[in-house]
Order: structure tokens, then sequence, then C-alpha cells
């Protein structure tokens, strides 16, 4: 019986070990992608894996349309995430954030988190950013915050649009809800060679914390960049944050 159980957890890790190792390889996730396409204008769909082994769910990004705001021209950004069908009987929720985000500064102006449960009122939290006067107000209550604040989908639209060729570190902040936190980074240039082509990738390491250094509210990203046209496309998100590993590979454009 002991044999037969320590073969079962042999098994289990290979396997765990093989899935982290085709979820983590970049190459693989770049020979998916249409080649010679525009991975700039695309919806990006993106599987995300549980410890970086076990996929639980599928997200969507739009990568921002243009469009007339009361104060210009703005990016109207949207992410959404759906757990696979094959938790649908377990969990059959989803999320779905939006930005509007200013075209010159690519600074969010309104924030929106919504959170569908079946049976349940939608959870809905909304953000407005007055970036002129450093104040942001949800649930009717206004907050000091700091200069360009952003919130995840303004950050993503900026690193997509840096010349990160030209940059070692940074420094972003960032504020959804109360206190302020601070997005720091360092980026890591590559090049990679498969399938007789070469690829120039940027890996931005980053860790985000409280301003007030308030040590149990930190995580940690790494985010590979495919750089076409000069342009970022992320391909590869790592998210270490309350005990929890989760990555999600760029799997399809459409």
């Amino acid at each position: 019986m002991k044999k037969i159980v320590l073969v079962i957890v042999g098994i289990v890790i290979f396997v765990s070990v093989v899935a982290f190792q085709v979820n983590s390889n970049l190459a693989l996730i770049i020979s998916g992608l249409p080649q010679g396409g525009d991975l700039t204008q695309k919806e990006l769909v993106f599987r995300a894996n549980l410890f970086g082994v076990v996929p639980v769910a599928q997200a969507v990004l739009k990568t921002g349309n243009a469009i007339s705001g009361t104060g210009g021209k703005l990016y109207y950004l949207t992410a959404e995430a759906k757990p696979l069908k094959i938790f649908a009987s377990f969990f059959k929720g989803s999320v779905l954030i939006e930005s509007y985000v200013d075209i010159k500064t690519l600074n969010p102006l309104v924030f929106r988190q919504k959170m569908f449960m079946p049976g349940k009122a939608d959870e809905i939290k909304e953000v407005i950013y007055d970036q002129k006067n450093n104040i942001m107000t949800t649930k009717g209550v206004k907050r000091n915050v700091l200069p360009d604040t952003r919130e995840p989908l303004s950050i993503l639209l900026n690193l997509r649009n840096m010349d990160l060729s030209k940059v070692k570190d940074f420094e972003m902040n960032i504020n959804t809800n109360q206190k302020n936190y601070a997005f720091k980074a360092s980026v890591m240039p590559r090049l990679l060679r498969t399938h007789g082509k070469e690829y120039k990738l940027y890996i931005i390491k980053a860790s985000i914390f409280r301003r007030d250094k308030n040590p149990y509210h930190k995580s940690f990203l790494d985010i590979t960049m495919l750089n076409v046209n000069g342009k970022n496309t992320p391909i590869l998100i790592k998210v270490v944050a309350s005990g929890m590993f989760l990555s999600a590979k760029l799997v399809d454009l459409k």
C-alpha cells in the first residue's frame, strides 16, 4: 500500500512540475500566438493557473478603445474574469473591472469593479479620481491621494506604452480603496530565440506595498512583456499575494 501511495505521489509531483514548466515556457507561449499579427490592438485572453499548475479561470483584457468623455478623449479599459467550465458547478460568479483613462496622461478618472454572483445582488464599487486636486471619492467619501494615482488597468496601460529599453527602475502610485500603495519595479531586458526568430522581451519584477510600510499588505508580480512594433504586450504574469501563487499566460487573441 505504501508503495502505491508513493507511486501516486511521485506521479502527481512529476505532472505538476511538467505543467508548471509548460505554463511558464515563454517560447511555447509565443509560438502559440499568431505570427506576424498585430498584438497591440487585440483583446488579450489569459488562462489563470493556480500555483502555476492548475487552470482555474479565464480572463479577457480589452486593451483600450478611444472614446469621447466630458474631459476630452479617454481610453476605456476592461478586464473580465470567469471560472473555467470545469468549475462552473462550484463557482458561477464573474468579475468585471472597468477604467476610464485620460488619453494624454494615462491617469484614471473613473474605476469600477463589479462582482456578479447568481442569486445575489451585484456588488459594484466605483472610484472617481480628481487628479488635479489629488482626491479620490468612493461611496461619497473623499480621500487624499498622491499625484498620478492609478489602479491596475491604468498601470498595465502605462507599462504597455513605456519605452522599457530606457528604464531600469520606476515607481507608481496606486489607490482603489483607502490606503496609498506603491508599485515599485525593476526592468530586465531579454532576447529569446525560438523557431529561427529572435524576440525582444522585458521582465518587470514588481512589489506592491502600502506607503505606510505596513508589512502585512505586500504582494509581488513578475510581468513578461513581448515588445512588438514598439509596444509591450504582456504574455505571462505571475502574482504572489496572501500566501497564494497565481500565474496567467496569454493563450489567445480576439
